[in-house]
This record gives structure tokens, C-alpha cells and sequence, in this order.
């Protein structure tokens, strides 16, 4: 398979573990498939999604910095094709910036949308959250497949990680060797913040499950 075969890939990050483990998957894939390992930034693309209001620039920053360890290329953002009311709620608006991401996919001449949404609870997996990620994947990928069907192709969208609890996560993210000191929470200094204290900790716990010890920020 050549470059231009490749389909050209759009990963949707929060610069968390499964974004991290996302990032590598897709470098991995593309040379499997042949593609040149110097192209790959152009084939394999990380942009901001679903950011915490309370740590959206750190967010950010990591997204560059996940691409960067990996080898993929990066946005600082998602063009918004899709406008949010202020006062919807955190349910609409996911669904509306995943059509707006696709949208904006479809545009630039993505084939491939890969959102590594987890429906991971410690060891276990949040049932109605999974049920989330699957209903909204699939009404938007339908919807921007529609809305893109002039340019010839649709675009695809893979929840891959849905189903892995954070356990297996933290196993899958071992096994590939991922950078998982660019994820968000491991790149802020201190941790004393709520959401840095909160997600670093639910890290670290499934970590410790498979044996081994983030570094302290």
C-alpha cells in the first residue's frame, strides 16, 4: 500500500490513555500497510476533542505532545462546523462536536475518524455509557456520511476502545510500548488540581492492577 492509499486518519484526542494508545495503534497500522514512515504526520492526524473546560489548555498542549512521541502529525484544534448552545448539556454537547468533528473531517478529505471513547470504570465497564458511545457514533457517522456524499466518499468512524475496561487499557497501553507520560495528567506538575488529582489517580490504580508505577509528575 502507498501514501495516497492509506486512508488519511483523524484521531479525536483529549490526550488521555486511550488517545495515547489511539496515536500509536494508527502509526503501527499505517506501516504495516505499507505507508512511508517519514508521511505518516500527514496520514495520521491528532486533534482536540471533548476537552474539560477546567483543563482545556493543558489538554491541548498534550495533544501536541502525544503526536509528537508518536509520530503523528497534529491539529491545535477541530474547525467547528457544528455550534454548541452554551447551556446545553455535556450529553448534547458531545453529540453535536462528534457530528461537527466528522464534518469537519469529511471537509478536509479524512476517510478515517478514529474517537478512543472508553466507557472504562476501574475494572469494569459503565453499560449505559458504552450504549452512549455506540448510539452517538453511529447517528453521526451516518449523518456527515450524508452530508459528505458530494465529495465522493464517506467517512468512517471506529470507537475501538469502547468496551476495554481501564484495566485492560493500562495493559494495551504496556504491551504497545505508548508514551504514556504525554497523557494530560501525567504532564501537570503537582496534581493538585481536582480533575488532575481525580484522573491521575484512577491511572495509577489501574496501572498498579497490572504491575507497574506512573512517575510522579
Amino acid at each position: 500500500m502507498t501514501n495516497g492509499e492509506f486512508p488519511k486518519t483523524l484521531i479525536l484526542s483529549d490526550a488521555g490513555l486511550p488517545s495515547v494508545v489511539a496515536c500509536v495503534a494508527a502509526r503501527e497500522a499505517a506501516i504495516g500497510a505499507g505507508c512511508d514512515a517519514g508521511a505518516i504526520a500527514d496520514r495520521v492526524v491528532a486533534a482536540p476533542f471533548a476537552l474539560s473546560t477546567q483543563s482545556a489548555l493543558l489538554q491541548r498542549r498534550a495533544v501536541v505532545a502525544q503526536a509528537e512521541a508518536t509520530g503523528v502529525g497534529a491539529l491545535k484544534e477541530t474547525p467547528p462546523l457544528a455550534s454548541v448552545n452554551a447551556h446545553a448539556s455535556a450529553d448534547e454537547r458531545e453529540g453535536i462536536e462528534l457530528l461537527g468533528a466528522l464534518l469537519a473531517a469529511a471537509h478536509a478529505g479524512f476517510r478515517r475518524v478514529v474517537w478512543p471513547a472508553s466507557a472504562g470504570a476501574g475494572e469494569s465497564v459503565d453499560i449505559d455509557r458504552l450504549s452512549q458511545i455506540a448510539d452517538r457514533a453511529l447517528c453521526a457517522a451516518r449523518y456527515a456520511s450524508v452530508c459528505a456524499a458530494d465529495d465522493g466518499a464517506g467517512v468512517e468512524l471506529e470507537t475501538p476502545y469502547a468496551e476495554l475496561s481501564d484495566r485492560q487499557l493500562a495493559e494495551l497501553a504496556l504491551d504497545m510500548g505508548c508514551p504514556v507520560d504525554t497523557c494530560w495528567w501525567a504532564l501537570a506538575s503537582g496534581g493538585q488540581d481536582d480533575p488532575v488529582k481525580a484522573e491521575r489517580q484512577r491511572w495509577q490504580r489501574a496501572f498498579e492492577i497490572v504491575g507497574w508505577t506512573i512517575s510522579a509528575a
